[in-house]
């Protein structure tokens, strides 16, 4: 290592990579007084690399000065500068080749880019008083004067820009850190403290992380929603150790494509990843049910769609018991708008006291969606919940259980309910497993691998008797005694097929009905398969 104070800095003749400059000219220019080059405003004592001179013999590396600009120390002289040598600015590094020996104003030198190497992302530092917290990528501080979210706002919209093509053009990385502070909760994740919305614009090909943090909204958000995400197409949020604590009466995080993605002109999220921690509604005010929900996916546009993406979630928690709103909360897309092909983890949705689980508001978001795959761990209050899954969907797969059985009813099948699939044992409440309003109940599957429970008596109501099998499961049904003079089958509850005999045992698919004709009622018991 050298002892010089030149040698540290890289300045010597001998050194084969040159000290760092501020920026590079590529472009003719005045070799005299301030200026700004490539967006950097350059000023004096400054080392500027200028590689662009239409007389090439002044290439070189200058001092900048208020008067006319001389070459730098490591620059002037024969023995300073040998061919293949390198030099580096904030974003790239250059290589000098000229042919012979090198003589200052005399050598035609040029420079050749070798290595793009801008630092292509924005980081938002634990906030200080007073201060800037965020560091653009040429490593200086953004202004964020009058910030009401911590600066975190305005490192999105640095990053980001206002969601067009060219504008915005960096990752984003939020620092956790242990809070030591006593205004909020020492010892834990570092808090960014919001007084208002944070707003992810049209995002395309970008990647937003974070280390451990709290994002806080204060209640002066009130019924704002607390974090909205606009359309984005290959995405990657990997917000690990994040949690969102929602002190006002609005949705914690709603993803609601609204304006197309920069490149493709599509309302969309799509072919995207999003990871969250926790996401909790803390506050202690009721919360209407059309501002609610801890996870809303809305739909704004008519033709918006989410699509094959992945959401993962570590928790998800209404904390108020005073809310009548849902954990997770699926709005209807519009006419020509979607929500399919996407998969849906979180081991901890809880303390919910309307549905953990809302897939739809009416029967429209049947044909507009499907293919979900749905992993859930699901808990009401101990005041329970209405139910922990009500769904209008269309061949979803629910891979589900329930924490505790305090909820109402575990499943409500609503009447566009169709083709959609149930595994796992865990699905008890206290008053019905399935609620099943489908009108299609031929289609809707439940699997699993728990004991089969004890025989339910069917009580006969007059001839022909037609009982249906309202379960998620095939059923044995067994008619026995009384006078019966025939016993059908039906899928449709419209054509019967006689089955030859006037009691037995008979396996009755889900959804299908069983006609029994008699002039003495016979004894009848169902057995769940």
């Amino acid at each position: 290592m050298s002892t010089s104070f030149a040698g540290r800095l890289g300045t010597a003749p001998e050194e084969a990579v040159k000290a760092p400059c501020v920026v590079a000219a590529t472009t003719n220019i005045t070799l005299s007084g301030t200026q700004t080059i490539d967006t950097v405003a350059v000023v004096a004592g400054d080392r500027v690399l200028v590689a662009g001179q239409t007389d090439a013999t002044e290439n070189g590396i200058y001092d900048a000065a208020a008067s006319a600009w001389s070459r730098a120390t490591d620059w002037n002289d024969a023995q300073d500068v040998v061919t293949g040598q390198l030099v580096s600015v904030p974003t790239a590094i250059y290589e000098a080749s000229f042919t012979g020996d090198f003589a200052p104003g005399t050598t035609s030198v040029s420079f050749t880019l070798i290595q793009y190497s801008r630092v292509s992302r924005v980081t938002v530092l634990p906030p200080t008083d007073n201060a800037s917290n965020v560091i653009k990528p040429d490593g200086t501080f953004l202004n964020i004067d009058g910030s009401t979210t911590s600066g975190t706002q305005e490192a999105i919209d640095f990053a980001c820009g206002d969601g067009t093509a060219g504008n915005g053009d960096y990752d984003l990385f939020i620092a956790g850190a242990e809070e030591t502070g006593p205004t909020f909760q020492a010892g834990g994740p570092v808090v960014y403290q919001c007084t208002t919305p944070i707003v992810f614009p049209p995002m395309q090909g970008k990647k937003i992380s974070s280390g451990a943090f709290t994002w806080n909204f204060s209640s002066a958000i009130g019924t704002d929603t607390c974090i909205t995400i606009d359309s984005c197409m290959l995405v990657d949020f990997d917000m690990a150790g994040m949690q969102v604590s929602n002190q006002g009466t609005g949705i914690s995080l709603l993803f609601a494509p609204t304006n197309a993605v920069p490149l493709d002109d599509i309302t969309t999220i799509i072919d995207s990843r999003f990871f969250f921690t926790a996401v909790a509604n803390s506050s202690n005010s009721v919360q209407a049910d059309s501002l609610g929900a801890i996870v809303r996916f809305s739909f704004p546009d008519a033709a918006s769609t989410i699509v094959n993406n992945h959401f993962q979630f570590g928790e998800i928690n209404q904390q108020n018991t005073g809310s009548s709103t849902n954990c997770i909360w699926v709005d209807n897309p519009g006419a020509s708008g979607a929500f399919a092909n996407n998969t849906i983890i979180c081991p901890h949705v809880h303390n919910f006291s309307a549905e953990g689980l809302q897939i739809g508001t009416s029967s429209d978001i049947a044909s507009r969606g499907g293919n979900n795959t749905w992993r859930l761990v699901l808990g009401a209050h101990a005041n329970g919940g209405d139910a922990a899954i009500s769904t209008f969907g269309d061949e979803d797969q629910f891979h589900c259980s329930h924490e505790t059985n305090t909820v109402t009813n575990a499943v409500i099948l609503q009447t566009s309910a169709a083709r959609n699939t149930f595994y796992g044992n865990a699905l008890t409440s206290i008053s019905a497993t399935f609620v099943n309003g489908a009108t299609d109940k031929t289609s809707n599957k439940w699997i699993r691998s728990a004991p089969n429970v004890g025989s339910t008596s069917i009580s006969p109501t007059g001839s022909p008797f037609d009982y249906q099998n309202i379960t998620l499961l095939e059923e044995m049904v067994i008619v026995d005694g009384g006078t019966v003079s025939a016993i059908a089958i039906s899928h449709d509850d419209t054509t019967y097929r006689d089955v030859g005999v006037t009691a037995g045992m008979f396996r009755l698919p889900q959804g299908f009905y069983l006609r029994v004709t008699y002039s003495g009622p016979p004894t009848m018991w169902s057995f769940e398969v």
